[in-house]
């Protein structure tokens, strides 16, 4: 079959729906992918995280299994409750608005964003309120980070530069910032409930 990667990346592209026969054979068929060379791996997801429609490319990764092949770590954040009151998304849907958010030209800041938050499953712990916290899910996110991009043979330059980001990413300046904190909640108007309250 043909690369798995490159039928998604056209998809979302050409804005043309998978047949049922064809997504049927790439979830079927999922571990085929770790036959492909690196090279050929890496450039198409740099392809469909470039694309202006990256989250339908992700969501179609993550549902037909390809990205629990590559990236397995990723896998655990589709409907994973983030049960904090600064997130109104799952993890995978707070991962998307982030991607989404950052401009499309930059890749490497958008590969960032993609394992930003790698770490959380991991490092949760369970608060007295109820509510649960992420304790240092930044620093064991940039060591995981390093062995995701290092698997899928980044150059060193880009290995350094999303390991930092990701390490770094909840520092006010970090360029990554901006759209983590607007991925984190529902957006309200705001005229809405200032009507209503004077109401």
């Amino acid at each position: 079959m043909e690369n798995q990667l490159k039928i998604i990346r056209l998809s979302i592209e050409n804005q043309i729906p998978i047949s049922l026969e064809v997504w049927s054979t790439i979830c079927a068929d999922k571990f085929n992918i770790l036959s492909l060379p690196k090279v050929k791996i890496l450039s198409e997801l740099d392809k469909i995280i470039l694309s202006k429609h990256v989250r339908n490319g992700l969501n179609l990764l993550m549902d037909s299994g390809l990205l629990g092949v590559l990236i397995p770590e990723l896998s655990l954040q589709k409907n994973y409750d983030q049960n904090t009151p600064f997130h109104d998304f799952t993890l995978w849907e707070h991962t998307l608005n982030v991607i989404e958010a950052v401009p499309q030209g930059q890749l490497d800041l958008r590969w960032s964003a993609l394992l930003h938050d790698i770490a959380k499953p991991f490092t949760r712990v369970e608060k007295a309120n109820g509510n649960s916290g992420y304790r240092c899910h930044e620093l064991l996110g940039s060591e995981m980070a390093v062995r995701i991009c290092s698997y899928l043979n980044f150059p060193q330059r880009r290995i350094d530069y999303i390991t930092n980001i990701v390490r770094h990413h909840l520092n006010p300046t970090s360029p990554l910032k901006k759209y983590d904190d607007g991925g984190k909640k529902i957006k309200q108007d705001t005229q809405v409930i200032q009507a209503v309250t004077i109401s």
